[in-house]
């Protein structure tokens, strides 16, 4: 009886510490962020703009404190080796040095990366170039582990500190998120 009894303690002892192990949450990305995946690996998207963030910021760990300016229509986008960007009238004034125009057109943009970061965003780069040293640029893509958010870090040619730093979401080029 006492065999018994002590099997049954064991048993219920083993179900009750396999329920109660610490089970780690995994990051299941969405279709959203699937989807802007694709489209940044296959070098075709856009990105709507939410935010401007001053250089020194990180849309991603912004406190109270943060000063940001909410963007209203504009966007850059790449599609086929070429890039463009559109300012919106409303965000113009900010952006005056980093974008002389308001839409820029015809522009080369290389893309590479698709690293994954410790943090689970993954890493795009984007090089613009063709437009002189006003409109050349590099541009890093943050593309957040689970959703289409990102944080967009702009840099102009070297020599130039400046940084502009962005928040945003991905979208395939052509989708109605545009």
């Amino acid at each position: 009886m006492k065999t018994l009894v002590r099997m049954m303690f064991l048993v219920a002892l083993a179900l009750f510490a396999g329920s109660c192990g610490t089970q780690r949450e995994t990051a299941v990305p969405s279709a959203e962020h699937r989807t802007a995946l694709e489209a940044l690996q296959a070098g075709r998207f856009f990105v709507k703009l939410d935010a401007v963030y001053p250089s020194s910021a990180s849309p991603w760990q912004h406190s109270s404190h943060t000063e940001y300016r909410e963007l209203h229509g504009s966007y850059f986008a790449v599609a086929d080796g070429k890039y463009t960007s559109y300012i919106s009238l409303e965000d113009r004034g900010f952006f005056a040095d980093e974008f002389p125009a308001r839409k820029r057109e015809g522009l080369r943009a290389e893309v590479s990366g698709g690293k994954k970061m410790r943090n689970g965003e993954i890493r795009f780069r984007v090089k613009v170039t063709g437009g002189g040293l006003v409109a050349d640029k590099r541009i890093a893509v943050f593309l957040d582990g689970k959703s289409n958010k990102c944080y967009v870090k702009i840099t102009p040619p070297s020599g130039n500190p400046l940084q502009t730093s962005m928040s945003g979401r991905v979208y395939p080029s052509g989708s109605a998120g545009k």
